[in-house]
């Protein structure tokens, strides 16, 4: 499930020649609403805007098409969020569609299919990008509709403000000037009135139809009795997963990047704030009972050191005893100094256990390792290395070694 604001603004002619479905909502041509602002705060397991353009508007025969066009994709839709939208691209070409703007996304992965004239951006962590289009081994649709249109796809996070703007509008800007405002406290609409109601004092006196999108929330499914419970259920999903991996969400060739031409001054974020304190707590329920076992092994070893070897007065100093050479053996061991000199206490096992619904353990720390496993929620793991650029060493119960990326794993919960 994932929790999104968005907000929609439409030009006017794009109102007359386009319908618009936001989230099961029809908009523009063929449609009641004549409102050129659309506000929504959805909470689903798939959202998505499909635009539809009509080819003459104004004639008869025209219209009677684009609602064949917008029955179908109405009867498409429900289909998509049945399967998936890692299927996008191959139920589009099975149904024979092709969205003359689309934005699709769950609470993994974004895939839009957008004019080569809009500008498409990211504000990630303070920092404000525009992005590049998936460069395609082959063609999805027919050479004319790639050459007008682009396709992305990337991964989502919380937090994350996805716009579709005019490419000339973040010139108006200077560098950093949007991420500071959209990173404010006030809802998204607002700010993104403000950020217009500047650029047009600024001299910009385009009207061109733009979005802009704020993850609020991402978290994992959990209606109950989706999945078998008992001893082999966790290998028979595990097994799945592994059988569907080259139909799931991995299966794009590359993601969408963030072009260097355009950066924005990166600004430390609300989420960076709430991850660095949630780390912080986690490091000292860690290492509390560690140096409390410390203090307690130096304790033991000094006052082990401190004590002095008895020697029984009434033992004769005759050769052929044999509590002799005891004695003096024991009295040459006695530095037992040596834990004073180099405890090394044994720290208990690190464990995590993993908070997003799913996560990948791979043999190496990056998205490109080889997928050992698939956790779920609630995996108990061990952390075999300090986390390393987001990603950390850790065992499994079953012994698998692997990588996690480390912000989908946390401290365990206590009860």
């Amino acid at each position: 499930m994932i929790k999104t604001a968005m907000t929609v603004s439409f030009n006017g002619d794009d109102l007359q020649q386009f319908s618009y479905l936001i989230n099961g909502t029809h908009l523009g041509l063929l449609s009641a609403a004549a409102q050129n602002i659309h506000i929504q705060t959805s909470h689903r397991q798939l959202q998505y805007v499909v635009g539809i353009r009509a080819a003459e508007p104004d004639l008869a025969a025209s219209l009677s098409e684009q609602r064949q066009q917008l029955s179908r994709w109405q009867a498409f839709l429900p289909i998509l969020a049945h399967r998936g939208s890692a299927n996008l691209n191959d139920l589009m070409v099975q149904y024979n569609l092709r969205p003359d703007l689309m934005i699709c996304f769950d609470e993994t992965r974004l895939q839009a299919w957008l004019p080569v004239t809009d500008g498409f951006y990211l504000l990630r962590n303070g920092e404000m990008r525009r992005l590049k289009p998936v460069s395609l081994r082959d063609l999805v649709f027919d050479e004319s509709y790639h050459e007008t249109h682009h396709y992305y796809s990337f991964q989502i996070s919380q937090d994350d403000f996805i716009l579709l703007l005019p490419p000339d509008l973040p010139q108006v800007f200077a560098s950093g000037e949007i991420a500071d405002l959209l990173l404010g406290l006030r809802q998204l609409p607002a700010k993104m009135s403000e950020l217009f109601q500047i650029a047009r004092q600024r001299g910009y006196q385009q009207d061109q139809t733009w979005l802009a999108l704020e993850v609020l929330h991402k978290e994992a499914d959990q209606r109950p009795g989706l999945e078998p419970e008992g001893p082999g259920a966790r290998l028979r999903s595990w097994m799945d997963k592994r059988r569907s991996t080259a139909f799931g969400q991995e299966e794009h060739e590359s993601d969408s990047e963030t072009m260097a031409d355009e950066p924005e001054t990166p600004v430390r974020s609300r989420f960076q704030i709430r991850q660095l304190l949630a780390d912080r707590n986690w490091r000292l329920r860690v290492l509390l009972p560690a140096l409390l076992v410390l203090i307690l092994v130096i304790v033991i070893a000094a006052w082990a050191g401190s004590r002095k070897p008895e020697t029984d007065p009434t033992d004769p100093t005759g050769t052929t005893l044999a509590p002799t050479p005891t004695l003096t053996a024991a009295a040459t061991p006695t530095p037992t100094v040596k834990p004073t000199a180099s405890p090394t206490p044994t720290e208990p096992p690190v464990k995590l256990q993993v908070t997003a619904r799913r996560l990948n353990l791979r043999d190496q720390p990056s998205t490109d390792g080889q997928l050992l496993a698939t956790l779920e929620n609630g995996d108990m793991l061990i952390q075999m290395s300090e986390p390393q650029d987001d990603w950390v060493k850790v065992q499994t119960d079953d012994g698998l070694v692997g990588y996690v990326y480390y912000p989908y794993v946390g401290a365990p919960d206590e009860g």
